[in-house]
């Protein structure tokens, strides 16, 4: 066995760059993490003029039975679509549950607006902080069921039908309220999903590969209808995407991780 896949082993998500980790820089933004000018990434955001939903310092998780992956320094803008990028096994989707407290760090912090996790309700936090995972599930019913279960399960009045169309329609899906789950690839029962979380209007949204399942042209404009619409909320979207194009397309700051021994 490898002994980078070894149970116990080490991985450090390092962000490529020569200089050391660092955010690949778009649009001008970039956080450079380890060096003799280090300041906390979020007050290096801020002399950019822009402002961190969340930051990680120092972060590591993992158990026994799991490789154990460190984190740079990162801080993810507020309000920007940040695209998480790098090779299979390098730590793309633990950081995705990182951020949304499903998993707990070993070592090291996660801020959320400024202030600490532990500091903060947990489930309160995950009604702000959503996450969109690859493999969904939907309950027996047609679409609008899909809807009341959500909200039934946060102890929330559902949103209108109205609403619930208009999510569809952002998500590319050509479905109705009252049209049946039963026979929805998982592609579509992902975007379902993803419709019913945007209804709910979260402060941040992390999406584990919403687009795999979508051809080129359908992704493309996916990603269009949600970047516009998240924008107008001031929804943060975080999204794991392997298609170079679409993510030149459409980021507003990558943050490319690699697997290091």
């Amino acid at each position: 066995m490898d002994a980078r896949h070894a149970p116990g082993s080490v991985k450090t998500a390092e962000c490529l760059h020569s200089a050391g980790p660092l955010l690949r820089k778009r649009a001008g933004w970039g956080i450079i993490g380890n060096n003799a000018g280090w300041m906390h990434p979020a007050q290096a955001l801020c002399k950019k003029g822009g402002k961190a939903a969340m930051c990680l310092l120092h972060v590591s998780a993992g158990t026994e039975f799991q490789d154990l992956v460190r984190y740079p320094e990162i801080s993810i803008r507020e309000h920007s679509m940040t695209f998480i990028t790098g090779p299979s096994g390098c730590g793309k989707s633990t950081l995705l549950r990182l951020l949304n407290a499903t998993v707990l760090p070993t070592a090291g912090r996660i801020e959320y607006k400024g202030s600490p996790l532990g500091g903060l309700p947990v489930l309160d936090y995950r009604k702000q902080v959503l996450l969109a995972p690859q493999q969904v599930y939907l309950c027996e019913g047609n679409v609008a069921d899909q809807f009341a279960f959500f909200y039934g399960a946060r102890g929330e009045a559902c949103v209108s039908r109205a609403e619930m169309v208009n999510a569809l329609e952002i998500c590319r899906m050509p479905l109705s309220p009252e049209d049946s789950c039963a026979n929805l690839s998982g592609g579509e029962r992902q975007r379902v999903f993803l419709s019913i979380y945007l209804s709910a209007r979260p402060k941040v949204l992390l999406l584990d590969e919403p687009t795999a399942a979508l051809d080129e042209v359908t992704a493309r404009e996916f990603l269009g209808n949600l970047k516009a619409a998240c924008r107008q909320r001031g929804t943060t979207v975080v999204c794991i995407c392997h298609s170079r194009s679409l993510v030149d397309e459409f980021a507003d700051q990558e943050i490319r991780l690699e697997a290091r021994a």
